[in-house]
């Protein structure tokens, strides 16, 4: 007996526009020096900016979804290379062993621009998503 497809449900999300996306990458990667800004953990030294300067991206600090009005904004967005932002989202291989996290400079930058967007969407009477105290 044939099993039947049902269609894919389409999520309710809109999609990034890739000019204002374009905009953001090249604003962040100018900011960083075109190196990864991502910290590393080294056993013996301890935490050390990556700095490598090949297969560069952006990552957002915080998820999209929690950045509202500020997604395109180049203070919620950090440079990384291949390899950190593998080990940031968590889809790293298994045999690659690593920890990396943001700055907390980029975290305070990021965590400001998106209350600074909240305050702006709550003084003109919108819906805010509210992002979450970050322990220090």
């Amino acid at each position: 007996m044939k099993k039947s497809r049902k269609p894919i449900a389409h999520r309710n999300v809109a999609r990034r526009d890739p000019a204002l996306a374009s905009l953001q990458r090249e604003k962040v990667l100018e900011r960083d020096g075109y190196r990864c800004a991502v910290e590393t953990w080294q056993p013996l030294i301890g935490w050390l900016v990556c700095g490598l300067e090949h297969r560069l991206e952006t990552a957002h600090v915080f998820r999209r979804h929690k950045c509202g009005d500020a997604i395109y904004d180049p203070d919620v967005a950090v440079t990384a290379c291949k390899w950190c932002r593998d080990i940031i989202d968590c889809r790293c291989h298994p045999n690659h062993f690593g920890t990396a996290r943001f700055p907390s400079e980029a975290l305070d930058r990021a965590q400001a621009c998106v209350r600074r967007y909240e305050a702006e969407r709550e003084k003109n009477g919108r819906a805010v998503v509210k992002l979450k105290e970050r322990s220090k």
